[in-house]
């Protein structure tokens, strides 16, 4: 008589401090001999090494995620790098495999590609959060730009020292400023002193090491715009004024006044100040707008509105732009204007070389719009309709335009419409995604073209005695700053080839 242990697996209790329990079971069954054919046996079991050899169960819905995730990988890595591939494929396979997609097709990628790395490399990104940002800005005045040094308006001690630099202009560390305007080598800028400071490599006649220069004092002066050749000057008393930026400068070394034809109303002024290249738009209280020629080509695209009449005018006079509509700001491009009237209405003339006056398909003749007209391809069905879309802003570049419309029922949406710029012949206006959204929309994971925005700092009360002084000026300066409050924001301006943020006094 033998007796044989049997294993018996209880079953698997509740929790995670459950473990296996394993009995042995003592039997007292006969087991017989191996020769006895009827006498009863007791089933084998399974020995370990058996067991480890059972196939697994595998379940289908990971079957089916995995095929579906090798498949989506290789998707991707084809539409990306399928291109660099088939370049190192022998030929027989590379003109197999060229023929079964279209050229439509490989054009549409690459232009999908190209502009998602684009779009990649233009998403503005700051390690420091919203609230970081602002605080800085608040508390570090001064002119930083970005953009091309050639001409050493970012760096003007070390110029044409090569471009895609960001630095801050020496001289203005510490320094809360009025306006500043840059042109595409010479710039300038002015403190809450009224402080006038000019700089480039235009401006000193050579390509040497220099600092920014103060020309001339007037606490009056509020805003600047550069042209070509001249600084333009704006002061509290509606005076329009011109410094010499460039040696092509025609003007004395002293600033000249420009008049007015006709002259301004009974308490008329000034309020907004633009220049392209050679011309300048000045709009005033009244809903007036007037135009300036800074040189022999200042109105050679008719740019200043005037019309027919217009080959004639006197360089620079400001003269009235003849119109029974009542415009609330005007900007200059490089040779075209664009005018904002009351009722959000945008009229435009000038070049239209590159679509930037929107006046339909490019053509022999649309390049030059002599007469005041409105830019009708705005809207969306041809014409303006003030109940359902508005312009607000505009902004203006050599061959680009800008324009922030407000449309909708309520008008509580906003859109901004880019006319293409020169390397587009493109007339009618376009809708690109915003590089960041505000924070205000929720937030879609989802979406690639969404990343954190640069927070500008909005204007704000701040102490004179918080703002940061360079290390060389701390100590001198320290027992001079007064603990009076200064009304500042951030504020950005824009040159052909730089942008420039600075701390704006309000």
């Amino acid at each position: 008589m033998l007796r044989r242990a049997v294993r018996i697996q209880l079953p698997r209790l509740r929790g995670p401090a459950a473990a296996p329990t394993t009995r042995l079971l003592h039997t007292t069954a006969q087991i017989p001999a191996s020769g006895d054919p009827n006498a009863p046996r007791f089933p084998e079991r399974p020995s370990d090494h058996d067991a480890e050899e059972a196939p697994p169960h595998v379940s289908s819905y990971a079957v089916g995620a995995t095929v579906f995730l090798i498949g989506g990988l290789s998707y991707y890595l084809y539409s990306e790098y399928g291109h660099v591939v088939t370049d190192h494929l022998p030929f027989g396979a590379r003109s197999r495999l060229s023929d079964s997609l279209s050229e439509a097709d490989r054009r549409a990628k690459e232009e999908t590609r190209r502009q998602r790395r684009l779009r990649a490399a233009m998403v503005p990104k700051s390690a420091m959060t919203a609230a970081e940002q602002v605080n800085w800005a608040w508390t570090h005045p001064g002119l930083y730009v970005t953009g091309s040094n050639l001409h050493g308006l970012i760096d003007p001690l070390h110029p044409g020292s090569g471009s895609g630099l960001k630095a801050a202009v020496a001289g203005f560390e510490g320094k809360v400023l009025r306006s500043a305007a840059f042109a595409t080598t010479h710039a300038a800028a002015v403190d809450t002193d009224g402080n006038v400071f000019q700089w480039g490599t235009g401006f000193v006649g050579a390509d040497s090491p220099h600092r920014p220069v103060s020309t001339m004092r007037d606490s009056t002066i509020r805003t600047l715009a550069a042209s070509n050749d001249y600084i333009a000057l704006l002061d509290t008393k509606s005076r329009v004024r011109l410094l010499p930026g460039s040696a092509a400068a025609t003007t004395s070394n002293d600033p000249v006044s420009l008049p007015f034809e006709p002259r301004l109303g009974w308490r008329e002024s000034v309020v907004s100040l633009s220049a392209g290249e050679d011309h300048l738009a000045v709009t005033t209280t009244a809903g007036n707008v007037y135009t300036c020629s800074l040189a022999d080509r200042g109105n050679d695209r008719f740019q200043l509105g005037h019309g027919e009449s217009g080959t004639d005018v006197k360089p620079f006079v400001l003269k009235r732009v003849a119109s029974d509509r009542k415009f609330s700001s005007a900007v200059c491009g490089g040779r075209h204007t664009l005018l904002l009237a009351d009722d959000g209405n945008v009229y435009g003339c000038g070049a239209n070389d590159f679509g930037q006056l929107a006046m339909g398909s490019y053509s022999e003749g649309t390049t030059t719009i002599r007469d005041l007209v409105p830019l009708r391809k705005l809207w969306k069905n041809g014409y303006f309709e003030p109940a359902t879309a508005r312009a607000e802003l505009l902004a203006a570049g050599a061959a680009t335009s800008y324009i922030q419309i407000r449309q909708g029922n309520d008008l509580n949406n906003k859109l901004g419409q880019c006319i293409p710029d020169r390397r587009h012949r493109l007339a009618e206006p376009t809708h690109p995604l915003p590089l960041y959204r505000s924070l205000l929309e929720p937030k879609q994971s989802e979406d690639p073209d969404f990343a954190p925005r640069l927070q500008a700092a909005p204007r704000q009360w701040v102490h004179e005695s918080s703002f940061a002084q360079p290390s060389n000026e701390a100590s001198t300066k320290s027992t001079s700053r007064s603990g009076s409050k200064v009304l500042v924001e951030q504020a950005f301006v824009a040159g052909p080839e730089v942008t420039a943020a600075y701390l704006r006094q309000v």
